[in-house]
């Protein structure tokens, strides 16, 4: 998969939910998720037999039988507190891929969704052991989508960016069918968008050469975003490929982090204190992360046992807040701890039924 293909799916996996339009309509608002929304997808290897079926309208296609194993996991983020954001001063949406504990180097993509279109900004790479950031502007044509999306829509994007080394892709837009799609997750109304890409390298003399074609198909629906998609094996230019890789979403969660925060981060990572303290059943706890990094908040007894985790995960640049339910519990004193990196805090919550 190219690194123009990552992105793709990565915005097409913001599609949330909206109301089905005849022949199958996605707007501008399907495209726009809550800052913190994760999604998870599987991904096969390449070499596969796949259908991709028929251009036209009312299709369908059935999808559920394919094993796909590799899991990637993507988190919407608001750019405010993301390193590099400052070189993107419009964009309104980040995304980046968690890696394991011991990552050092963070990606993060910018982007601009509104009324009239998608938009492209560019990709920051956080190095945090050096504390450095290295910016990559993506220069295009102009949005890589525009609104509403409907069958028959065809459009030509071109984008160029240096990431070591000048590529330029062409990629040309089709939304060539509309129906329904079946995956493991049930059936769904859609779109079929399909899109023939030409990416150009850099040779070691300064010339731009075709390095890759491919095409591939992606399913889009106005209720859960990104269905799946199905990519050609490299250099096959067929658009009836039958050898390739597949991916499908498997779960878009808006999970544990409920809003992001746009004040001023202070200087360390902390949690704040709950709100309200004491209460009944539920508390609002706020917290902050100044260096990208795992981050757990776990609560516990005044026996030390811990009774529920409410944050384990990992967490870019930013202020967020989550929820402690308490209804199934004894009223009493609780302690609730917050650990990332070399920050470590217990705070003290009484619950009063």
């Amino acid at each position: 998969m190219t690194f123009v293909k990552s992105i793709l799916i990565a915005v097409l996996t913001l599609c949330l939910s909206s109301m089905v339009l005849a022949q199958v309509t996605i707007e501008y608002e399907d495209f726009i998720a809550p800052s913190g929304t994760q999604t998870t997808s599987m991904e096969s290897e390449g070499g596969i037999t796949l259908d991709v079926g028929s251009d036209g309208a009312d299709q369908a296609w059935d999808y559920s039988e394919i094993i796909a194993e590799g899991e990637r996991v993507l988190i919407s983020v608001s750019p405010a507190g993301i390193p590099g954001a400052e070189s993107f001063p419009d964009a309104n949406f980040a995304q980046y891929e968690p890696g394991p504990p011991e990552t050092t180097t963070f990606f993060y993509s910018f982007g601009r969704i509104d009324e009239t279109g998608y938009y492209q900004y560019g990709l920051s790479i956080y190095f945090s052991e050096q504390d450095t950031t290295y910016i990559v502007p993506i220069e295009t044509t102009g949005p890589l989508y525009t609104f509403p999306m409907e069958y028959g829509d065809e459009w030509l994007y071109i984008h160029e960016f240096d990431f070591s080394g000048t590529q330029l892709d062409s990629i040309y837009f089709s939304i060539d069918a509309w129906g329904s799609v079946t995956d493991l997750t049930g059936t769904f109304d859609c779109l079929r968008l399909q899109s023939y890409t030409k990416s150009y390298e850099e040779d070691d003399d300064g010339n731009l050469y075709l390095a890759e074609e491919e095409y591939s198909y992606t399913f889009l629906s106005p209720d859960n975003g990104m269905i799946c998609s199905l990519d050609s094996d490299d250099e096959d230019v067929n658009p009836d490929f039958t050898l390739g890789e597949f991916s499908r979403v498997t779960d878009i969660t808006l999970g544990i982090i409920k809003e992001r925060l746009l004040a001023e981060l202070p200087g360390q990572s902390k949690l704040d204190p709950a709100y309200p303290n004491p209460f009944n059943p539920n508390t609002q706890l706020k917290f902050s992360v100044t260096q990208p990094g795992d981050v757990s908040i776990n609560v516990y007894d005044v026996n030390g046992r811990m009774v529920t985790s409410l944050v384990n995960d990992f967490f870019g640049v930013g202020g967020y807040k989550t929820n402690f339910d308490a209804s199934s519990l004894s009223s009493g004193v609780y302690f609730v701890r917050f650990n990332t990196g070399n920050v470590n805090q217990t705070q003290r919550l009484i619950l009063m039924k």
